[in-house]
C-alpha cells in the first residue's frame, strides 16, 4: 500500500521507459501469503528469495518459486548456502545421510546444485570471501545443470532436510501470539536463534548473533517467569522454563 502510495511503480516504469533500468523487481524477506499478494500486484520482471534445501517452506519458499514461475517472473536465488551454515560444521546425523549418496561432493558443491538442478531459476547468489570462493561458484555454475539429480540424490536432500528439523529444540512457529511480553523479551526471536545455534551444532556463532541483533533489553534473562506467555501459546510450550534454559546456554 505504501509503494502504491508513493507512486512507486510509476517511477520504476518511468525509468525503465528512459532506459535507466532495464527490469523492474523486488526482493522478499517475509511470509508466502505476503509474496503471494505482492507478486499478483503487479507483472514484475523478477523477484529474489529465499532459496535452499533446509527453508523449503520457509518466507516464499518453494511454493513462492513455482508461483513466480508460472507468472514468468525471472527468480533470482539468494541464500543457497544459509549464510554458511549448511557448509560447517555439519551434524553427524545429515553427514550420515550424504554418505548414502554415490557422488562425493562437498557440501558447498551439494547446496549449490540443489539450487541449481531447479529448472526456472536464473540466478544464484552465493556470498564470497575469498577469489578461491569466486573460483569455485564461477567453476559450479559452468557445469550444473537443471534437472540433472536423480531421483534417488533428490530424496536424500529431503531425508537431510528432515535430520536438520529432527534437531529443532523447541517447535515455535513464530507465530508471535505470545507478544507483547510484560519483560519485553522477543520470544520468538531469542528462540529462533537459540534453535538454529542446536540445529547446527554451532553455539559461538550463534552466541554473537544473539548478542548482535538481539538488544540487551529484549534477552531472555529478562523473563521474570510470570507465566503471562503460556496459556497463549497455540503449542503448548513451558516459554519461561524454555527462556531459563537458553539464558544458560548463552551465558556460559
Amino acid at each position: 500500500k505504501s509503494m502504491q502510495k508513493l507512486g512507486v511503480i510509476s517511477f520504476l516504469e518511468e525509468a525503465k521507459k528512459q532506459g535507466k533500468i532495464r527490469n523492474i523487481g523486488f526482493s522478499f524477506h517475509d511470509s508466502y501469503p505476503v509474496f503471494r499478494k505482492i507478486v499478483m500486484a503487479y507483472d514484475w520482471d523478477f523477484c529474489q528469495i529465499m532459496l535452499n534445501y533446509l527453508d523449503t517452506h520457509y518466507q516464499a519458499g518453494l511454493k513462492g518459486f513455482r508461483l513466480a514461475v508460472s507468472r514468468n517472473i525471472g527468480v533470482i536465488a539468494m541464500e543457497p548456502l544459509r549464510g554458511g551454515k549448511l557448509i560447517q560444521p555439519i551434524p553427524q546425523e545429515v553427514l550420515a545421510v550424504w554418505q548414502k549418496s554415490k557422488f562425493e561432493r562437498s557440501s558447498l558443491q551439494r547446496a549449490v546444485r540443489w539450487v541449481w538442478n531447479l529448472q526456472d531459476c536464473q540466478v544464484l547468489l552465493s556470498g564470497m570471501s575469498s577469489m578461491e570462493q569466486v573460483i569455485e561458484n564461477c567453476t559450479l555454475s559452468d557445469v550444473c545443470m537443471p534437472d540433472e539429480l536423480p531421483e534417488s540424490e533428490l530424496k536424500l536432500y529431503i531425508k537431510a532436510r528432515r535430520e536438520y528439523l529432527k534437531r529443532i529444540p523447541i517447535l515455535c512457529s513464530e507465530c508471535r501470539y505470545c507478544l507483547p511480553c510484560p519483560a519485553k523479551v522477543a520470544i520468538p526471536n531469542v528462540f529462533g536463534i537459540y534453535n538454529e545455534a542446536i540445529m547446527f551444532s554451532d553455539k559461538e556463532r550463534h552466541k554473537g548473533e544473539y548478542e548482535a541483533f538481539i538488544p540487551e533489553v529484549n534477552r531472555a534473562h529478562n523473563c521474570t517467569q510470570c507465566g503471562a506467555c503460556i496459556p497463549k501459546c497455540p503449542h503448548h510450550i513451558n516459554i519461561p522454563i524454555e527462556l531459563a534454559k537458553i539464558n544458560e546456554f548463552f551465558s556460559s
